[in-house]
């Protein structure tokens, strides 16, 4: 990674020098748009905003020269950079306004290279924009973006060939999955259980593309599994949910055979974390049994919360608030809902408040690393087990300042809930949670 960094450095030094150099406007849009393309592939080997940023400069320079008018193919194709450059900072700071500005340089783009003419760039453009619609409708119109995200994505499909391009009809599919699932979260019911349905068939259908290839594609093939995971858990909150679940830790363990720590960290915390969400599904659904049934199950929660706990502190290990908040926080608040949920525990009735101050700094701890506006959601799950946690607390000590501080948490989360326009019972289960707790 650093032989690259080196190699894009001394490419930007050379463009540099080159601007300082007598030579037509054209001339030098095209060195712009080089520094633009050196700057954002350095975006993709080093986590530094400031690099994006320096890509955004460049590309507008060049298009100060190549306006529709006068080169509007070669406009096009710094539209499809500058895109990726945006694209690349929301993963940084401004995520909604800088996904918004990506999809508007793709859609510009997008014309001058139709399905007809140059379907793999039609492809490409098109998933990417699937892939901002999606991130959008986390943020908010999230049944329009969530619309847009698949439309895009099945446009890209549209203009595959799956026998000529069967890599890039794969992810067009595995684009496509994703943004069933994004669409799946605030919908009715019935409506999440088929978006989620269809998400795990395309995944499917996508392993199977990577798997038969001439040369199959490990890491791709890891990454869908993890998100096939993703898909299972999504449906086990509509139906089956015990199967499902089980269903995600195999998809996570065939996922970590590829994604280990020691060469693929990042990816291999991405999974940690979604085997901890596993684990505590399970501990979740075996504590719904009654009487002798609900004793018989403690040993069985415990077990998947020592399993949850195991894959946070994988995840933590790898994750920091600084290089990865939003991972971070993910990882955090799955910690903060195992405490939560051994502090249910009555054979550890006597560790119940620990649990829930432990409960509590987690959950904090992934607040400090989220704002309401880039991430809601998480927002709003962390603000869901600061009230659960200080209500539970309130029956052990300190009522009167417990139960004000789950009230406030409450009110908290019913906002972040708003804010991300969840499905209206989500919001009405709220609005009785907080009704409750006053």
């Amino acid at each position: 990674m650093q032989n690259k960094e080196g190699h894009y450095e001394k490419a930007l030094i050379v463009y540099e020098r080159m601007l300082a150099l007598e030579m037509d406007q054209v001339q030098r849009a095209n060195i712009q748009k080089r520094i633009g393309d050196s700057c954002l592939d350095m975006s993709r080997q080093k986590n530094d905003p400031s690099v994006c940023e320096r890509a955004i400069a460049a590309y507008d320079e060049a298009l100060i020269t190549f306006s529709q008018q006068s080169h509007p193919i070669a406009r096009a194709k710094v539209m499809i950079g500058l895109g990726s450059a945006y694209a690349a900072l929301a993963d940084h700071k401004g995520r909604a306004k800088n996904l918004k500005q990506a999809a508007v340089c793709w859609e510009e783009a997008l014309p001058f290279f139709t399905p007809s003419d140059a379907p793999k760039e039609h492809a490409s453009i098109q998933n990417d924009l699937g892939s901002t619609y999606r991130k959008l409708a986390e943020l908010e119109s999230r049944e329009e973006n969530g619309k847009k995200a698949i439309a895009a994505c099945k446009a890209s499909l549209s203009a595959l060939n799956p026998i000529n391009s069967p890599l890039q009809f794969a992810a067009a599919k595995a684009f496509l999955a994703s943004s069933y699932l994004a669409a799946g979260v605030s919908a009715n019911p019935e409506y999440h259980e088929r978006l989620c349905k269809d998400a795990i068939s395309a995944y499917q259908e996508a392993i199977e593309l990577y798997s038969q290839a001439k040369s199959p594609l490990p890491l791709q093939i890891a990454a869908l599994k993890n998100n096939l995971a993703i898909a299972f858990l999504s449906h086990s909150e509509s139906r089956d949910r015990e199967a499902n679940c089980r269903l995600a830790l195999d998809a996570c363990r065939d996922a970590l055979d590829t994604r280990t720590e020691k060469e693929h960290p990042l990816a291999y915390a991405a999974t940690q974390n979604n085997l901890a969400s596993a684990y505590l599904a399970l501990a979740e659904e075996a504590g719904k049994g009654e009487g002798e049934a609900e004793a018989e199950a403690e040993e069985e929660i415990e077990e998947c919360c020592r399993q949850a706990l195991e894959a946070c502190n994988n995840a933590l290990r790898i994750y920091s608030r600084q290089e990865s908040a939003r991972f971070y926080a993910t990882a955090q608040n799955n910690l903060a809902n195992v405490y939560l949920t051994l502090g249910k525990l009555r054979q550890k009735a006597e560790n119940r408040a620990e649990n829930c101050l432990r409960a509590i700094l987690a959950a904090q701890k992934a607040l400090e690393a989220l704002t309401l506006e880039d991430s809601p959601e998480d927002y709003g799950e962390a603000q869901g087990i600061l009230w659960m946690a200080y209500l539970n607390l309130a029956e052990i000590e300190y009522p009167s300042e417990n139960s004000a501080l789950a009230l406030d948490a409450c009110e908290q989360r019913l906002h972040s809930y708003r804010v991300w326009q969840a499905h209206p019972l989500q919001i009405a289960s709220c609005c009785k949670d907080l009704a409750m707790t006053a």
